[in-house]
């Protein structure tokens, strides 16, 4: 697929070189607010800083063409994500689970957590705003640090939650959304990134027999809307009651719990964590509707927040002078139902290398990402993998256990993987076929395509 960063594009498997040269930026080009600011607490150098107070503020509106978000500016907390006509409104709340009878595989709270983050908390907060980006930093300390950024330029479609705990106290601490979707009990988690499983909330269970695994992604949903979070890491997540999303962050315990650690689990260190926050409208389905969705499937828009949060561009900076090329680009940009799984060399002999893709399951009730070419998405498997080379290719397709050839091309269909074996044409191999009594078949190969 193609990822979009800061007004360029990359396609999968390129590498792209950029000159970095200073700046002077007309006035204003940046702006800095700081709420709840304590005098002897630092700021941000260079930068003229706003200074406001909790008595005399209005909520802090980050945005940009397709999202807004909205927080207090008093306690730093999440109240609204806007995407286009659709709005959630939502509470958000950091717990701490008094969990003295758990350990490290078990999680066995006493009552109702404790409160992090209440209507009462002033925590320091930095507010800045450039051509880039929007960004805000909740400072919960010791225990929470909370970074919400909207990016002005490249993927834009959704809000990040850079989360870094540092826990120094005995408990399981969590992440709650508190918003107004009526849920009805449900909740959706993906199972590998492939694909997703509903649970419902049971009220004679255990709270821990309502936490669920989520491998990559959450989701709660009404018939018109969708509230997803998508996650860099594993958590453990749950919907306590109709409307909720709750995150698990980390834990810190001084017993053991008898499944073989053998003492607690007291070496916690500070902890970063990475959320995205998606609201999609699903336009097709009736608003009055009743019906229980038992099978779901991610958007398009949705899968490519998913691809771009697991698979980030890689940035490196070194030395002009130690740079020894400027750009290099093996593939073209794939269609958007198809996920590049893995390219790998199986002959170095004869350059044969093993690419593997996954065509992806999506529900067509959310619109389209605007990066998306949904046209493509009826495009030939065979086809599209062998134009998708900017090099001369063939392509020949196998099982995904590719020591047995197909007898004849197969039918691809949603959520299913397919493998193929790609031998790379070089310009010798091609004149020396060329010579051959198949010169029919290799003379449509051009070198400089």
């Amino acid at each position: 697929y193609q990822r979009r960063v800061r007004g360029t594009s990359y396609n999968s498997l390129s590498i792209k070189t950029y000159k970095l040269a200073a700046k002077k930026l007309p006035p204003k080009t940046v702006s800095v607010a700081v709420y709840n600011y304590q005098p002897g607490s630092e700021l941000l150098q260079n930068f003229a800083c706003e200074i406001h107070s909790a008595a005399q503020c209005e909520d802090i509106v980050l945005g940009n063409s397709q999202i807004s978000a909205t927080l207090s500016c008093k306690n730093g907390e999440l109240l609204e994500i806007k995407t286009g006509n659709k709005v959630v409104k939502m509470r958000q709340e950091v717990l701490l689970y008094k969990d003295d009878r758990g350990g490290a595989y078990l999680f066995r709270p006493e009552g109702e957590p404790a409160q992090l983050m209440t209507a009462n908390s002033r925590p320091h907060i930095v507010v800045t705003r450039g051509e880039l980006r929007h960004r805000a930093v909740v400072s919960l300390e010791p225990t929470l640090v909370l970074t919400y950024t909207l990016n002005l330029v490249g993927e834009t479609g959704f809000l990040d939650l850079d989360i870094l705990t540092d826990l120094q106290q005995f408990g399981d601490l969590s992440l709650r959304f508190k918003t107004d979707i009526n849920s009805r009990d449900s909740l959706f988690t993906d199972l590998n990134g492939h694909t997703i499983q509903q649970h419902k909330y049971k009220e004679k269970l255990h709270i821990q027999g309502n936490f669920f695994p989520m491998p990559s992604l959450a989701f709660i949903q009404e018939p018109k809307t969708r509230f997803t979070v998508f996650s860099t890491e594993p958590h453990g997540v749950a919907s306590l009651k109709t409307g909720y999303l709750e995150v698990m962050l980390d834990r810190r315990s001084s017993r053991d719990d008898g499944r073989g650690l053998g003492e607690g689990t007291k070496d916690n260190l500070p902890t970063p964590a990475k959320l995205r926050l998606l609201v999609e409208s699903n336009p097709a389905l009736g608003q009055d509707s009743d019906e229980d969705y038992f099978v779901e499937y991610l958007s398009l828009q949705a899968y490519r927040a998913q691809q771009s949060v697991l698979q980030p561009v890689f940035v490196g900076y070194r030395p002009l002078s130690s740079i020894p090329y400027s750009s290099v680009q093996l593939m073209r940009k794939l269609p958007c139902h198809q996920e590049l799984v893995n390219l790998r060399s199986v002959n170095h002999e004869d350059d044969t290398s093993l690419l593997i893709l996954r065509n992806l399951g999506f529900s067509c009730r959310a619109s389209f990402s605007q990066f998306c070419d949904n046209t493509s998405v009826r495009d030939d498997m065979l086809k599209s993998v062998g134009g998708v080379f900017i090099t001369p290719v063939e392509v020949e397709e196998h099982p995904l256990s590719p020591f047995h050839q197909f007898q004849a091309p197969q039918k691809h269909k949603p959520m299913e993987f397919s493998s193929f074996y790609v031998h790379f044409v070089t310009d010798n191999k091609l004149r020396n076929r060329r010579n051959d009594d198949n010169i029919e078949q290799y003379n449509k190969i051009d070198v400089n395509t």
